[in-house]
């Protein structure tokens, strides 16, 4: 009965061992992990800011295109009624 009860203390020694090993590993991976996940974030982050600098240089362009336009409109307009003047 003593050699059973020591087979037994040895397989879960040696159970708990392997078990130590997993949740070490489980912890590195975890670590790993989380470690990427904040790199992701920091790149996200990048990424985000771009898009927020590229969405406004976009409002700034469409506003410059519009106000090329108008100042092309009211160029022909002067120029219209400074041929309307000239020939009369």
């Amino acid at each position: 009965m003593h050699t059973t009860f020591e087979m037994e203390l040895r397989e879960s020694a040696k159970c708990c061992e392997e078990m130590m090993a997993q949740h070490d590993d489980a912890k590195a991976q975890w670590s790993a992990l989380e470690a990427e996940l904040i790199g992701m974030e920091g790149h996200l982050q990048t990424v985000l800011d771009e898009r927020d600098r590229l969405e406004e240089k976009s409002t700034n362009l469409k506003s410059d295109i519009q106000h090329a336009f108008s100042m092309q409109q009211y160029l022909k307009s002067q120029l219209k009624d400074g041929l309307a003047k000239s020939s009369i």
